[in-house]
């Protein structure tokens, strides 16, 4: 196929990361406007996303448009997202809430399929009466959150949002020096490393004291700050005011390469 004639994906596949309390599920719920959007929670920040649309901007009509799930389990989340493919005419958005939340809802269905498995229950890794991570379980991971990146970006075709939180770590370089980067919270580092390449854009998040809305100021960068990766293929600024009303959807919403929206 010749480049001039491809055109563009218009669907929105998405890293949203940040520290906690950066308004990252409140800006993934705004994708409301568009259609209707379904978030796997792990960690309850749904709550947060209705006290903002009642309270703070008094958009309580969004609300209708939003449907979750609370999961116990890393699987019954897996096996949900396989059920949505299937009916993909139901969500406009699939928002996964969180990528750190949801590798401690794994782990824990790991380490308790080992601890009930007579041929690997002498062998767990113990510190006092703790179990803790192993090798294979770090395997684990990798592999399941693989398989969730590859069918949510080949098999669901519209949007979807990953949220992410991220810490900040330091490194020894060879020369004995220290350096500061900015890793996503996973359990282990290799997926921490590599799960970023998947995702078209990815978007760091940042909310601080001072604003006039609930005593918070939120603002998207869409290109690396200092520490803080993110990227964008779209001509977007590279910090952006969401504010109030000032929905991150809003600004995608004008890009040319979305004109489906």
């Amino acid at each position: 196929m010749n480049l001039s004639e491809h055109k563009p994906n218009q669907r929105h596949f998405a890293l949203y990361k940040g520290e906690p309390g950066a308004g990252k599920s409140i800006q993934a719920a705004t994708w409301a406007v568009q259609g209707p959007v379904y978030f796997f929670d792990f960690d309850g920040k749904i709550d947060a996303v209705w006290n903002y649309f009642t309270n703070t901007i008094k958009r309580p009509d969004l609300l209708k448009n939003i449907e979750f799930d609370t999961f116990d389990s890393y699987n019954q989340a897996a096996e949900k997202l396989e059920s949505l493919i299937e009916i993909p005419n139901k969500y406009e958005t699939l928002v996964w809430d969180t990528l750190t939340t949801s590798v401690d809802k794994l782990l824990t269905q790991v380490q308790n399929f080992k601890g009930a498995d007579p041929k690997k229950k002498d062998k767990l890794k113990m510190v006092g009466d703790i179990q803790v991570s192993d090798v294979e379980d770090y395997n684990a991971e990798s592999a399941a959150l693989t398989r969730l990146v590859q069918a949510a970006k080949f098999d669901w075709k519209k949007n979807f949002i990953m949220i992410a939180h991220v810490v900040r770590v330091q490194n020894r370089a060879l020369d004995g020096t220290m350096t500061t980067d900015t890793q996503l919270v996973t359990a282990g580092k290799k997926v921490a490393a590599k799960l970023p390449a998947y995702f078209n854009e990815i978007y760091h998040m940042v909310g601080s004291d001072g604003g006039t809305l609930g005593g918070k100021k939120y603002e998207v960068y869409t290109s690396a700050t200092g520490i803080d990766f993110a990227r964008t293929a779209l001509p977007l600024e590279s910090k952006l005011d969401v504010m109030g009303n000032k929905f991150l959807y809003n600004y995608l919403k004008q890009v040319e390469n979305f004109k489906s929206l």
